[in-house]
């Protein structure tokens, strides 16, 4: 499906050059953005599908599973060929509520929690060969615990504005020569601060997006790192890359323990304990300020305040 959606990327953008360089419609240098537009597109359109597919299917899911109930037979070594390191496979005993129970082998990973052998489940099971168990919860003596997100996933809503920003912008670069936009008289001028101003949006979100989420996520403790993977990246500087794996406990008995998902330049050795700042109703989301690289994170909120500055100069010839 990816490369569909790559071939589909390449032809807008090549159809989108063509239209702008031989349409009389374009004379001037306008609609040469649509190199860019259609493109972008493609790509909300291809998300906005990829995710009522995705609720479709779990929609589906819901209908043909009936609740049950399940038991931890076995919990698997991390495995980075598995599941990526994103937690632990575990072999389940699934008992329906009128059914003979199955054994079903889960590598969703629980979402990063660490499970242990006897621990109950619940969830739905859907019958198939092999049949499918969503977990839910983990049920103690005080009560249940979630484990898994898998309802969720990214929303639709968001992927929709994204969709409506593309289309009119779309929009906006085909009916241009009818319809200009307030600015300089040359295109190709507001065309080129569009787009340092989308690469300032771009870099000041990724230098801000870990500072804010790490400030939002309240819960503190101590993780420990069971496990690195180095590897060397680069060919005329080559540098030492780390990816980890981290373990820690909540207040509430939830253990965590999966790979982080950013990689470090940092020397880093297993054993080394952390801080951890992790979102209170779902740890397995967090953050590990020790490892974050600051003077990244600075340079890129610096770099995309003067890129956001710099593009409206040139689109706008304030």
């Amino acid at each position: 499906m990816l490369y569909v959606v790559v071939l589909a990327v390449l032809v807008a953008a090549v159809a989108g050059l063509g239209a702008a360089l031989t349409l009389p419609w374009f004379a001037g240098g306008y609609g040469l953005l649509l190199v860019l537009t259609a493109p972008a597109v493609v790509i909300a359109l291809y998300l906005v599908l990829a995710r009522m597919v995705e609720r479709r299917r779990h929609r589906r899911f819901l209908r043909n599973s009936a609740p049950a109930r399940a038991v931890v037979t076995r919990v698997h070594p991390l495995s980075r060929e598995v599941n990526d390191a994103d937690g632990h496979a575990v072999t389940l005993k699934v008992t329906p509520a009128d059914g003979p129970a199955v054994t079903v082998e889960d590598t969703s990973g629980m979402d990063g929690y660490l499970l242990r052998s006897g621990d109950r489940l619940e969830g739905r099971l859907a019958p198939g060969d092999p049949p499918r168990f969503l977990p839910e919860a983990v049920v103690t003596g005080g009560g249940s615990r979630p484990v898994a997100r898998h309802a969720a996933g990214p929303p639709l809503l968001g992927r929709t504005v994204g969709l409506a920003v593309t289309v009119a912008l779309f929009a906006v670069d085909v009916l241009e020569p009818v319809l200009p936009l307030p600015g300089v008289g040359e295109p190709l001028a507001r065309y080129g601060g569009m787009v340092v101003m989308a690469l300032g949006v771009y870099y000041l979100w990724l230098g801000l997006h870990p500072m804010a989420r790490s400030a939002r996520w309240r819960g503190r403790t101590q993780g420990k790192v069971t496990t690195v993977w180095w590897r060397t990246v680069g060919i005329a500087d080559p540098k030492n890359v780390a990816t980890i794996v981290v373990r820690f406990a909540a207040p509430d008995g939830r253990v965590v323990h999966r790979r982080y998902p950013s990689d470090t330049y940092r020397p880093v050795q297993k054993g080394q304990s952390l801080a951890v700042h992790y979102h209170p109703a779902h740890p397995s989301r967090f953050v590990l300020p020790d490892l974050t690289e600051r003077p990244v994170v600075w340079i890129g909120a610096l770099f995309g305040t003067a890129s956001l500055a710099l593009g409206l100069w040139i689109a706008t010839g304030f």
